[in-house]
């Protein structure tokens, strides 16, 4: 247990650290250039994206403001299961428009990913638009399964907090679970280079669960600043999770283990 939580706050200040430099590292290494070649949709989708971060925000204004004035909403002292239902109903819009716009955004965090790799490697990446098709269609499938895995948890944890009159630990603890299978759907654009599939890459993220949760923390918040957060928050995730992943496996040489069957 010790050596887990010691390696929970490497792997976390490492990618707090990598998360500070980020855009340093953007500028230094000009990462934005070959974005334009996706062409038109690449500024449709990020066009998208930011109308859908603005439902986002104004939901999540909402929700909080609802909280502020019903305080029953975080209390398990009475109506509990209608209380659990409906958090889990406010959890599961929120969740959903969030992981809309990460699908919306994936050729920004498609092509910075690549780009940064290529720069940590010195060697070349596929980021053709035939590749970013196929991480498209991937990012649809990472991001269904982070929403259920997110709502699945966020509920069971809430019932269990609950019931232990433990009520006031609950918004962080779902935040936490939030933040955890967002950086995971950023994450997995480092996985999906090396050939992983979905359960390979939720085996290597879980190994390194303290940079998903911190990515998540840093996306999360910067896709709640209008329009400008919504491009920046996948692109410093993208970035960060990248130069991290890439720090704490030597650039992919102790990962053959993820391959292994069970």
């Amino acid at each position: 247990m010790p050596m887990k939580l010691h390696k929970l706050l490497r792997d976390s200040a490492i990618t707090f650290r990598n998360h500070r430099g980020v855009w340093e590292f953007v500028k230094v290494h000009k990462l934005w250039q070959g974005i334009l070649e996706y062409r038109w949709l690449s500024k449709f989708l990020i066009l998208a994206g930011v109308l859908m971060s603005l439902q986002l925000l104004s939901f999540f204004i909402k929700l909080i403001t609802s909280a502020g004035q019903d305080s029953g909403v975080l209390s398990a002292s009475s109506g509990l299961f209608t209380n659990i239902w409906e958090e889990a109903s406010s959890l599961f819009a929120i969740g959903g428009m969030k992981y809309v716009v990460l699908i919306l955004l994936e050729v920004v965090i498609f092509h910075f990913s690549r780009r940064t790799l290529e720069v940590m490697t010195g060697d070349s990446v596929d980021h053709s638009f035939k590749a970013f098709l196929r991480a498209q269609v991937r990012m649809i499938g990472i991001s269904i399964y982070s929403f259920i895995m997110e709502s699945l948890m966020s509920i069971v944890v809430s019932i269990g907090l609950s019931m232990l009159l433990l009520g006031t630990v609950k918004p962080v603890a779902v935040l936490l679970i939030q933040c955890y299978y967002l950086g995971f759907a950023i994450v997995d654009n480092y996985n999906e280079v090396y050939g992983m599939s979905l359960k390979q890459s939720a085996r290597l993220t879980k190994e390194y669960w303290g940079v998903a949760i911190v990515t998540g923390i840093f996306v999360y918040v910067l896709m709640l600043v209008p329009v400008a957060g919504t491009v920046a928050g996948p692109i410093a995730g993208a970035v960060a999770a990248t130069i991290t992943m890439h720090q704490l496996t030597q650039g992919g040489t102790s990962i053959e283990w993820v391959f292994e069957e069970r």
